[in-house]
């Protein structure tokens, strides 16, 4: 579980600049109702996508794990 956190966290701050990187480039090159727009669709796309993943829903939870080892 540690080595898997380690990597979470290792991507999550790899990834954190490109946010507000991806959003100055929209944010100069198209409207800014258009950047919303975009941002709001790639938010929902994300949570629709967590949503359906199998992995996810069928995660088994905390006491189950525990209970394991």
């Amino acid at each position: 579980m540690g080595r898997v956190e380690s990597a979470h966290r290792s991507i999550a701050l790899l990834i954190a600049p490109l946010g507000p990187l991806v959003t100055g480039i929209l944010l100069d090159t198209v409207p800014d109702r258009v950047t919303i727009g975009v941002l709001a669709a790639f938010g929902l796309l994300l949570a629709v996508s967590s949503t359906l993943s199998p992995s996810l829903r069928l995660a088994p939870d905390l006491k189950t794990l525990t209970k394991a080892d």
